[in-house]
């Protein structure tokens, strides 16, 4: 990465169950600083670890974390984010509650993607699973790392795994696997539907998309003996 300040490279790893270890060194490797982050509850349990680097010269480290239930083995997913100054500071560090606010729904999963507005704003992508349905929902984070608005992609079938890009309207390509077949979809900025496609499909492991730069989005065909991909253009039209 390269903040502004000083070029060079952000180390994530897992410091134990709970906490997780960043460390930024230069192009030479010399260690700048190391910060560890840990969660407040301590029965909680890290799982992947993402970071991105932030206009400011700092970053984000975001992902997934798991709290027991009635402290049982029977653990359930919120989304936490932690933004750091350019020097390693703590800036603010936030975990989106599954209950008891208004972003209430059984919980949430894989966090897809997180990318930066301006101006200290960020837009996190997540899986949120509901008794029958699962839905890509939009957060829109404040500079102290509120949300300050959920947009919700609803689908009203039971789906694995999805993958999103921006589209070039500004909308969302989204791109879902249910394990035995996938669904595309292109959404404009205020969530309206504009297109879809659906075609089989029994790997989900090969799933992915991929933004040009002239906002088309490109995705694998991962059918049995497929060798094709599939192509939309920046608003959606299936190419």
């Amino acid at each position: 990465m390269n903040d502004g300040i000083v070029a060079g490279v952000i180390l994530t790893q897992l410091a134990s169950e709970n906490s997780l270890l960043l460390s930024k060194a230069d192009l030479n490797g010399d260690m700048l600083w190391q910060r560890i982050l840990t969660p407040s509850d301590p029965d909680a349990r890290l799982q992947p670890i993402w970071t991105i680097g932030t206009s400011d010269g700092g970053l984000l480290a975001y992902g997934d974390v798991l709290h027991k239930v009635n402290g049982v083995n029977n653990y359930y997913f919120n989304q936490f984010a932690t933004k750091l100054d350019a020097s390693g500071c703590t800036e603010w560090s936030r975990l989106f509650m599954v209950h008891g606010s208004s972003l209430d729904w059984q919980h949430w999963e894989n966090p897809l993607r997180v990318v930066e507005l301006g101006s200290g704003d960020f837009r996190m992508d997540v899986i949120a699973q509901g008794l029958d349905t699962m839905s890509v929902r939009q957060v829109h984070i404040d500079p102290q790392g509120q949300p300050i608005n959920v947009h919700s992609y609803a689908r009203t079938f039971p789906f694995w795994t999805a993958h999103t890009c921006e589209a070039s309207d500004g909308g969302t390509h989204i791109l879902m696997s249910n394990g035995v077949g996938f669904t595309y979809n292109h959404f404009d900025p205020s969530g309206v539907f504009q297109s879809g496609f659906s075609f089989d499909g029994l790997d989900h492991s090969e799933m992915a998309m991929f933004r040009l730069s002239n906002g088309d989005a490109v995705l694998p065909d991962p059918g049995i003996g497929a060798d094709r991909s599939h192509r939309y253009a920046g608003l959606g039209t299936h190419l």
